[in-house]
């Protein structure tokens, strides 16, 4: 739901490879939680469908219509790696490294993309986490995949997964020129299709209770617009209606938004405005802090409004656009001291302040998952890495702003910030 047009975009690229022999490569870039392999494996299980009904094998166990190949760029560090794990998925059984070596790998790999045309079945790679795939020595791994492409001999798919919304750019030139340049992009859910969702995974005996009228009561509104408005997503939603299907079943309207109340309270959702944990957090950020996340505000507004969703917000865009404040009149002149000029490391140490208290994060995996997949001490080039905001910009930031809720903001930062 939502990812109609993107679903329809993926199932064509792979069609081609199914039906025509086509090498082609895809990237999927998106949000965290809003679908990426979702969507993929939903597209890969039709694709299976329409093979096996082309080839009169429904029903049955039919050839699949490629042999697909995992590889997750966080456990890959290098390009031996890469073919040893190739090597172990071709061969259905675990390499042991103590008997593998590069050449056999890298042989076993090129003569595997040799045979796809004879055995009539082609190789599909899924890289996830391809940002990191970016970051190995030289991009020789995705030099050897997407240089494959434009060979005739082979008869190979590449389909990369991955948070960075610019990813096209961190290719080298070499490899640039031989991609596909194929993006598609996963943007934010609607709130409409939220709704399209919430109804779908709800059980019968919730649906007798009228869920058009439901949802639309106040208090539930609330507490869906709320969570939508900082940024949740698909996955939290769906916790939330498999939460709500594990209470009691209502008896009335009433008794069913105090069980909703419940379920969202139990998937993190919070449903008080006054206990919103990021808006508290962000009226109790200091100054330089606040001037920061207001300078991320602006750059995100402005993306919006140009509908560019490939160009990542960083700290290098906030510093320009801090630098961009002062040079306008702000900062404090003309005043003494200039409460609200600092220097470029005073801006960064509140910058980082942000991810403590959760209003930023990176916007990819950094550690494998788990309570640390957002920990800047583990990423080398904090100041150029792509991050997401968690507080809705116009939605909360800027109702804030107009409401001079916030009290670190002064009358000129207030008007900049409002007027772009």
């Amino acid at each position: 739901m939502g990812l109609e047009s993107q679903s329809a975009t993926l199932c064509t690229h792979l069609r081609r490879l199914a039906f025509t022999s086509t090498s082609t490569s895809v990237v999927l870039t998106g949000f965290r939680g809003h679908g990426k392999h979702f969507l993929l494996n939903n597209s890969l299980r039709r694709i299976q469908h329409e093979y096996d009904t082309a080839h009169n094998t429904t029903g049955t166990p039919g050839t699949p219509f490629a042999r697909i190949i995992h590889l997750n760029a966080l456990t890959l560090p290098d390009e031996h790696s890469c073919h040893r794990e190739i090597a172990a998925q071709l061969s259905a059984q675990t390499v042991s490294s103590s008997r593998s070596s590069y050449l056999n790998n890298t042989d076993l790999f090129h003569r595997s993309l040799l045979h796809t045309r004879a055995d009539n079945t082609p190789l599909l790679f899924v890289l996830t986490d391809l940002d990191h795939f970016a970051l190995q020595s030289k991009q020789v791994f995705l030099y050897t995949l997407l240089d494959a492409i434009s060979n005739p001999q082979y008869w190979i798919g590449i389909i990369g997964i991955t948070s960075r919304l610019n990813m096209l750019e961190l290719y080298e030139r070499r490899i640039r020129s031989r991609s596909c340049q194929i993006q598609i992009n996963i943007p934010r859910y609607k709130y409409t299709d939220m709704r399209r969702i919430i109804l779908a995974h709800l059980t019968p005996a919730v649906n007798s209770l009228d869920n058009e009228s439901f949802l639309d009561t106040a208090d539930v509104q609330h507490v869906l617009r709320r969570a939508h408005n900082v940024g949740s997503s698909p996955a939290q939603f769906v916790n939330l209606c498999f939460v709500l299907n594990a209470l009691p079943p209502p008896t009335s309207v009433n008794n069913f938004i105090s069980n909703f109340t419940i379920a969202a309270t139990a998937s993190g959702i919070n449903t008080s405005s006054t206990g919103d944990f990021r808006k508290l957090a962000v009226m109790d950020l200091d100054q330089p802090s606040l001037i920061t996340l207001v300078c991320a505000g602006r750059v995100v507004r402005r993306n919006l409004l140009r509908d560019d969703c490939t160009t990542p917000l960083t700290f290098t865009e906030i510093l320009v656009e801090y630098k961009d404040y002062l040079r306008r009149g702000g900062g404090g002149a003309g005043r003494v001291g200039g409460n609200e000029r600092y220097t470029d490391e005073a801006v960064f140490a509140a910058f980082m302040h942000l991810f403590d208290v959760d209003v930023v994060r990176f916007e990819q995996e950094h550690s494998g998952g788990g309570a640390l997949q957002y920990d800047y001490k583990r990423i080398e080039n904090v100041k150029s890495s792509g991050v997401h905001v968690t507080v809705d910009i116009d939605q909360e930031l800027w109702i804030m702003l107009r409401g001079r809720e916030l009290a670190g903001v002064s009358t000129t930062l207030r008007e900049w910030a409002l007027k772009l």
